[in-house]
């Protein structure tokens, strides 16, 4: 395997995104039926990690110290200054090759 040293592996997760793409989505774009029936993975993932033995305060101080995170995260987006407008598109797409080995040759 991977971790063995043995080379690059590919990994395909195949899952449904049962909600909408934001809060309060109106998800005009699929019927409401087509989300219903398909479990939610986190859900499943802490269904199967307790059942291996995963204590439950365990898991509760994984989850808190996760939504720490994620609340230190969005403190620090929400203090930060907006960016100039000219910094809008920076990062957004690859930069150009410019120099081609072929080229000069």
């Amino acid at each position: 395997g991977v971790r063995a040293g043995r080379g690059p592996a590919f990994l395909e997760a195949r899952t449904y995104r049962f909600k909408g793409h934001y809060v309060g989505d109106p998800e005009r774009y699929r019927k409401r039926e087509e989300a219903q029936g398909f479990p939610d993975p986190l859900a499943l993932y802490r269904e199967r990690l307790l059942g291996m033995g995963v204590p439950e305060p365990t898991l509760r101080a994984l989850e808190a110290a996760e939504e720490a995170t994620l609340d230190q995260a969005v403190g620090f987006a929400e203090a930060s200054p907006w960016p100039d407008a000219a910094q809008a598109l920076e990062d957004l797409f690859a930069e150009p090759v410019r120099d081609y080995p072929w080229e000069g040759a």
